[in-house]
This record gives structure tokens, C-alpha cells and sequence, in this order.
């Protein structure tokens, strides 16, 4: 894979992420209902679109935080993921089944 390509895909998924966080946010914050653990997505998916913006940069140090921020997720997931905690932690960017 050429360099150029390389940009254009970590561009592309990068483009993603800040979808994907602007339109939780505003599903989130838009509805005036009470306080609950869910408030908190958003601001997990900032935390993922800030780590892949050092992806795109090519720090390598966010590639290995990326993987464990998803081996992260994943293990909420498996191991809490009937809890409110799991559904929080666990729902980043893996929907919930």
C-alpha cells in the first residue's frame, strides 16, 4: 500500500470517527431527558477520534493505544456487558446486540 493510499484510508476513517461522535453527541445531549451513564458515550468516542488523530499523524504510540482501547471495549463487552457499566464501556464503537 502506497503512503498516499495509507493517508487517504486514516483520512477516511478519521472523517468516521467524527461522524459518528457529532451524531451521538446530538442524540445525546439534544434529548432533555435525565442523567444517565449512556451521557457519557460521547465523550468516549471523542477519546477514540483523539487517539486515531495520532494515527492519522503517525505516531505509532496511538496505534498501540488504539488496540488496547478496543481490547478495552471488547472486554467490557464480554465480561459486564448486562451490567450498566458493560452497556457504557462496551458500546463505544461495538454496537450493542
Amino acid at each position: 500500500m502506497t503512503a498516499s493510499l495509507s493517508k487517504i484510508i486514516t483520512g477516511l476513517i478519521l472523517a468516521f470517527h467524527l461522524f459518528i461522535t457529532g451524531h451521538n453527541a446530538w442524540l445525546m445531549y439534544s434529548e432533555t431527558g435525565p442523567w444517565n451513564l449512556m451521557k457519557i458515550n460521547p465523550i468516549l468516542q471523542m477519546l477514540f477520534t483523539l487517539i486515531w488523530t495520532g494515527i492519522v499523524f503517525r505516531q505509532r504510540i496511538f496505534g498501540f493505544i488504539y488496540f488496547i482501547a478496543v481490547l478495552f471495549e471488547l472486554a467490557m463487552k464480554l465480561f459486564f456487558g448486562k451490567t450498566e457499566f458493560g452497556q457504557v464501556f462496551g458500546a463505544v464503537f461495538i454496537p450493542p446486540t
